[in-house]
């Protein structure tokens, strides 16, 4: 992937993309031919190492990876650290932040 190349998170961070767009960017994604060059869907997405796998495990985790990125940390950090990050103005409900921390907790990932 060009390094110019939006990605479907920078889109979110710039206000031109929301969480709902996603199923929109992995069908661009499968139908693009990225003519031997092509990228994962965590890279097109813009998915840092893990997060497309959150993703995929537990979909709710996208506002709070998008926080992440908005604040450019890591998503543990985000939600550890939550209250102090006011989860990226109010980018991740802390319903959702909350689950994702405890899913994240029982899995052993932090």
């Amino acid at each position: 992937m060009s390094e110019s190349a939006t990605t479907f998170v920078d889109a979110c961070v710039r206000g031109e993309a929301f969480a709902r767009d996603i199923d929109d960017w992995v069908d661009t994604w499968h139908d693009t031919d990225f003519a031997g060059s092509e990228p994962s869907l965590d890279e097109f997405l813009g998915f840092s190492d893990g997060e497309g796998a959150l993703w995929v495990e537990k979909p709710e985790s996208l506002s709070v990876i998008v926080a992440a990125h908005k604040l450019g940390v890591p998503v543990a950090e985000l939600l550890v650290g939550q209250s102090s990050y006011a989860l990226a103005a109010r980018s991740a409900s802390p319903e959702d932040a909350a689950s994702v921390l405890q899913w994240l907790i029982e899995r052993g990932r932090i």
